[in-house]
C-alpha cells in the first residue's frame, strides 16, 4: 500500500499499478510510456478534456483544454533546452497571444525582441 486516497467519503478514487490516478468522481485519466499524464476526460456532464502532448527531451510542447470556460490550447517553444516562447489560442474567439514573449527577450522565430539584442 503506497498510501493513496481510495475513497473520500462517498467519492471513490482508482490508482493503475504504478501509483498514477486512473479515474476520479468527475474525471478519467491515461498516461504516455514514460508516466506522463497526456489526456484528462470529464465522465458526464458539459463535455471536453484536456490534452498534452511531449517532445522526446520530455518537454510540454502542447496542452489543449476543452473543458467549459478555458476552451484554448497553449503551445510551447524551446531554445537550447530552455522555454523561450508559448502561443495561447482560445477556441472561441480564435484569438492568438504569446504571453510569454515579453518575458523571454525573444521572439517566436528566435529573433531577439528589440532592446534584448547583444550589447543594448
Amino acid at each position: 500500500m503506497q498510501g493513496n486516497l481510495s475513497s473520500h467519503g462517498s467519492r471513490a478514487y482508482g490508482f493503475d499499478y504504478d501509483n498514477r490516478l486512473r479515474n476520479s468522481p468527475e474525471e478519467w485519466y491515461r498516461y504516455d510510456a514514460q508516466g506522463r499524464r497526456i489526456t484528462a476526460q470529464r465522465h458526464n456532464g458539459p463535455g471536453g478534456g484536456v490534452a498534452s502532448l511531449y517532445s522526446l527531451a520530455g518537454q510540454l510542447v502542447y496542452d489543449g483544454d476543452a473543458m467549459p470556460g478555458a476552451r484554448r490550447s497553449d503551445s510551447y517553444f524551446y531554445l537550447g533546452g530552455r522555454l523561450t516562447a508559448q502561443k495561447v489560442r482560445h477556441w472561441d474567439t480564435n484569438q492568438t497571444s504569446l504571453p510569454m514573449e515579453a518575458r523571454s527577450g525573444i521572439r517566436g522565430n528566435g529573433e531577439p525582441l528589440p532592446g534584448n539584442s547583444p550589447g543594448t
